[in-house]
């Protein structure tokens, strides 16, 4: 805690300073259940939860899965790279791990929690889990995306844009 002293100040200019503050943050020290007490409740609190979202990376989001509000996990969308090593686990320093490791760069994954595995298979049955491999196709991520609808609108998401051309010439 800094003292008003410590900085030159009057009590009072102190007192003004701090309700600035909080006037311009929002009171984070309030202990409701309302109000934002980190800056990732505060993140989370600023998401549009009307929209559709699309996770890439299994294990951030794992990391992150109790932050991630219940309605964006429903809506939620997973293209995901590797169905086995996500859904069997792995633990770290196993031998396929390492092996991973040196063909490719491949990071040893956590292992998951039953909750995020259960969430993950769940979502697989409703066709809401893309795998990127095997297959490695762009076309088939595209049909896929098409398939579902977007939540705000309730229109089918539009295909990806294949083209390389397009990418190289006319997305700036």
């Amino acid at each position: 805690q800094v003292s008003p002293w410590c900085l030159g100040m009057a009590k009072d200019q102190w007192d003004d300073l701090q309700a600035s503050y909080h006037a311009l943050v929002g009171d984070l020290y309030k202990k409701d259940d309302e109000t934002p007490q980190t800056v990732s409740q505060v993140k989370r609190a600023r998401l549009d939860l009307r929209k559709r979202f699309l996770f890439l990376c299994p294990t951030s989001l794992h990391r992150q899965f109790a932050d991630v509000p219940n309605e964006a996990k429903e809506k939620a969308l997973l293209l995901f790279p590797d169905r086995k090593r996500v859904l069997r686990g792995g633990s770290r320093g196993s031998s396929d791990s390492r092996k991973g490791a040196r063909e490719g760069g491949y990071r040893a994954p956590l292992d998951y929690s039953k909750e995020f595995l259960t969430w993950v298979s769940n979502k697989e049955k409703r066709g809401m889990v893309f795998w990127w491999k095997p297959d490695h196709n762009w076309a088939k991520v595209s049909e896929w995306i098409e398939s579902h609808v977007e939540t705000i609108s309730g229109l089918h998401f539009r295909p990806l844009i294949l083209d390389g051309t397009w990418w190289r010439t006319k997305w700036q």
